[in-house]
């Protein structure tokens, strides 16, 4: 067994892919859903060893496919393994999948509530927006397919612990302020949305100016709701307010904070890529490794520093040119503007709480709910 705790990296998020089998064909997914290769029960645990017996006080285990409900077996091994860590380790934890929503049963629902599992749910909206991109592999809408489980899952999970995330391209972000109002005014949900672009792409100008227009106007929203006594969630500002992890002044953290895995054990720091990408050249080790250690040995002895030129030519070094990392910053452009505009709004509901306890009370309860 690998002694993980020799491995001196804080360590916050570990994302693991369990299996890649899936129904859907979604046009801008990374996994190669037709081989339905599945992780080694083994190679799991393994990698939750690697979150829970390193360093940071906070750890968050996400699991993905795919679509995991089809892998649940191994879904609740993962957690239930997690869960004793937790208890062995001390640390807080928190767990989160996310799923289509396709193949949900009340005796998963049970298990997901009493483990305090947040649930991700993939809706990208109205079903015009959410078929432009997740349609099944025979081509068929698969909006239909998914919202006919809106009153079981509504029911067994609540608020706090249930997400609806938005997946938005190129093709659908022109529609995102609409897709958004169809989520949380015509399907009335209460829970918190997450928005995210599409990883691993570069958009044009006008659609990067149109992806801020859209924020704000949903921010525009969500503050005079607020007003209204009326309490709309939005992942970022959950997490802002819960952690400071957007306004907090690092440009960046250490390669490690945010470590994902494939089904194989394969290790990485960049965001999942495309599967028309080799991304072996992203992969310092696998966790099955036996010189595990010793292959990540120049990644770790070190203490991670903004201002550090050790840091900054590690963090170079693993994208390997200048080229690459300008590359990486493009795609991550996007992510940049939400987060200042995150972070703007936060600022603005924070100064209002000074002298009304509306939103103070915002602020408290957007604290308790889905942050991941």
């Amino acid at each position: 067994m690998v002694d993980f705790s020799l491995l001196d990296k804080q360590i916050y998020f570990v994302k693991i892919i369990v299996g890649e089998g899936c129904p859907l064909r979604c046009s801008y997914c990374f996994v190669d859903k037709d081989n339905n290769r599945s992780i080694e029960l083994p190679t799991l645990e393994k990698l939750i060893q690697l979150l829970m017996y390193t360093p940071w006080h906070n750890k968050l285990l996400h699991l993905l496919g795919g679509e995991p409900l089809i892998y649940f077996d191994i879904i609740k091994h993962g957690i239930e393994y997690a869960r004793k860590l937790e208890k062995e380790t001390g640390k807080q934890l928190d767990i989160s999948f996310c799923t289509s929503g396709i193949g949900f049963t009340q005796e998963r629902l049970d298990f997901i509530r009493e483990h305090q599992i947040y649930l991700a749910w993939s809706i990208d909206g109205t079903k015009e927006m959410h078929d432009k991109n997740r349609k099944f592999f025979w081509w068929k809408s698969s909006y239909d397919s998914v919202i006919v489980h809106k009153d079981l899952i509504v029911s067994n999970i609540i608020d706090t612990h249930l997400g609806i995330a938005m997946t938005i391209d190129e093709n659908t972000v022109e529609n995102l302020y609409d897709s958004y109002i169809h989520l949380t005014v015509d399907l009335e949900f209460a829970c918190t949305i997450n928005i995210a672009p599409v990883d691993g792409k570069v958009w044009s100008t006008d659609m990067q100016k149109k992806w801020i227009t859209e924020l704000v106007k949903i921010h525009d929203h969500l503050l005079d709701e607020i007003g209204k006594w009326h309490f709309l969630y939005l992942n970022a500002l959950n997490k802002e307010f819960r952690f400071h992890m957007i306004s907090s002044k690092n440009k960046w953290r250490c390669l490690w904070f945010y470590t994902e895995a494939f089904t194989n054990g394969d290790i990485l720091f960049n965001p999942f890529v495309n599967k028309e990408r080799d991304y072996s050249v992203y992969v310092p080790a696998n966790i099955n490794d036996g010189d595990f250690i010793e292959k990540v040995n120049k990644y770790i002895g070190c203490k991670f520093d903004n201002d550090s030129t050790h840091c900054a030519d590690c963090r170079l070094g693993y994208f390997h040119d200048s080229q690459e990392t300008l590359q990486i910053v493009q795609m991550n452009k996007l992510l940049w503007y939400r987060d200042r505009i995150t972070e703007q709004y936060a600022s603005k509901i924070r100064l209002l709480a000074k002298a009304n306890k509306k939103y103070q009370e915002y602020i408290d309860s957007a604290k308790t709910y889905m942050h991941v």
